[in-house]
């Protein structure tokens, strides 16, 4: 589970001698310090009578000899999810009870053949720990420690007319502090920073939910961290940095193809697929480029369904489909890597479970309304990633934002906006102006020209808004750097005025 694991294998040594102090005298303390970080191995009592007071992050070392037990008493100052583990050879097995619910049990969820149990305590209320031998006449040495449930959030803000990402942590961090999480939000970090070691031996890059929100490299296979002078400090799927990530419940890299394979031999990996391979249960990642704005409702969306109890599937189907125009990368362009059943909202340390795919956010609709949509009405339809199909009404065979969703379990939604006949036939009598803008071969922001035009496409749209329907021509366009970042613009154009609309008003159904 943590790499720390590499270190109590260096130590053996020292551990013992720790473990024959024990034996002795249960009052000392023994300090080893690893790097720039002190950890205490505090003595288990042989006989812990009412049991042993932990302090979070404080590693504590016991022998259990045939048939005994070693009790821990963990209260927290403040309310939150909690992982207890043991480290070693020896097989354990722990029990965690006192208002946390029903009694848990663990035995070889850890490390090797330790136990691992995650938990919900609530401030000042006390935790009971028990570990003994997995067999009744077992015996062997151990350390144990509690820790935070952690996230770990990453946004940037790349300078004055590049993107800026920080505003992306907000709602994240907030869902995620509801869920009891140990919430860090970073802005403008190396990719050194990752690997930082926190709780004793416990790095950042272990945490159990990783939010990345910036630049992803045009090729996939990479991000971009910043440096201490502001610079791009490239982070790669093969990068040192791309340690353990063991305990990691769900990373999502909300950057430009960070679900792309650099070279599609398997030889390289995208940063989602690193992701499970080093251990994360889930990931998400995307095989297009993204917008900053679009990616930053759709992480919205997906962790506040994280805290509604949803699996990583159903999030991510959540949050695609609150995104109206099916061109926008969001809309379908996310990919979940490992195991879409993975609940977050829980404390378990392998969450695994179903759920209702229902969404939320949309109106009710009945099987009625999509036969009258499909039978009375020009539509197109096309693929809600995960959950179904939504059939749109079409205007000159231009999508409207009125539209009914068919899932997947025989229910179905609707949007707010309603377009009659009527309306349709009012829209395709009138004429628009054909309006002849067109993408620039090259931008340039913030020192970094864009000199490369991927790719542009352009489509006409038809949006219902205060009782009026408003032709848009959108314009998705693609650009590259010299250096490999991936820039993506999107222009909206009312064909009514000619004047330009901000994209971030019109891309989602709320």
């Amino acid at each position: 589970m943590f790499t720390k694991i590499k270190l109590f294998k260096s130590i053996a040594v020292a551990l013992t001698f720790i473990v024959l102090i024990s034996s002795m005298s249960t009052g000392q303390l023994s300090v080893y310090a690893s790097g720039d970080n002190t950890r205490e191995i505090v003595p288990v009592p042989i006989e812990p009578g009412g049991g042993t007071v932990m302090t979070k992050d404080v590693i504590y070392s016991g022998t259990l000899s045939a048939g005994s037990t070693h009790y821990f008493l963990f209260t927290p100052s403040y309310s939150g999810l909690f992982t207890v583990e043991t480290f070693g050879t020896t097989d354990t097995y722990g029990t965690v009870s006192g208002n946390v619910g029903t009694s848990l049990t663990d035995d070889d969820s850890g490390e090797l053949t330790n136990f691992a149990i995650g938990f919900y305590q609530t401030e000042g209320n006390t935790t009971i720990i028990t570990v003994r031998h997995f067999f009744s006449a077992g015996t062997g040495s151990y350390t144990i420690q509690v820790r935070d449930q952690r996230a770990q959030i990453y946004t940037f803000n790349y300078g004055s007319g590049n993107i800026d990402t920080t505003p992306d942590s907000v709602t994240p961090s907030e869902k995620l502090l509801s869920m009891g999480y140990a919430v860090g939000v970073h802005e403008n970090k190396p990719k050194s920073h990752v690997n930082q070691t926190i709780a004793t031996t416990f790095k950042r890059f272990n945490s159990e939910v990783i939010f990345f929100a910036g630049h992803g490299g045009s090729g996939g296979g990479s991000l971009v961290f910043m440096n201490s002078s502001g610079g791009y400090d490239w982070f790669y799927d093969n990068s040192a940095e791309f340690s353990s990530m063991s305990n990691t419940k769900v990373a999502v890299w909300a950057a430009c193809y960070s679900g792309l394979d650099p070279d599609g031999t398997g030889t390289r990996k995208s940063i989602a697929q690193k992701s499970i391979d080093q251990g994360a249960q889930s990931a998400i990642g995307w095989d297009q480029a993204i917008g900053n704005t679009a990616a930053r409702k759709w992480t919205n969306k997906f962790f506040t369904e994280l805290a509604n109890a949803k699996t990583v599937s159903q999030a991510a189907s959540s949050a695609g489909s609150v995104f109206l125009w099916p061109w926008d990368g969001s809309y379908s362009g996310w990919q979940v890597f490992g195991d879409g059943t993975t609940m977050v909202s829980y404390p378990n340390v392998n969450p695994k479970s179903g759920g209702s795919s229902i969404q939320n956010g949309f109106i009710d609709a009945t099987k009625e309304d999509f036969v009258d949509l499909i039978t009375n009405y020009d539509y197109s339809s096309y693929e809600l990633k995960n959950l179904g199909t939504r059939y749109y009404k079409t205007i000159n065979g231009n999508l409207t934002n009125d539209f009914v969703d068919a899932y997947n379990d025989g229910t179905y939604m609707k949007s707010t906006e309603s377009i009659s006949l009527a309306e349709i036939i009012n829209a395709e009598s009138i004429m628009y102006s054909e309006n002849t803008f067109c993408p620039q071969k090259s931008v340039y922001s913030n020192g970094i020209l864009f000199d490369r035009l991927v790719s542009s496409e352009e489509h006409i749209i038809h949006f219902k808004q205060d009782g009026s329907i408003i032709p848009i021509k959108m314009i998705f366009t693609e650009y590259e750097s010299n250096d490999g970042i991936a820039y993506q613009d999107v222009t909206c154009i009312n064909l009514y005025t000619n004047e330009f609309i901000n994209y971030e008003n019109i891309c989602t159904i709320y």
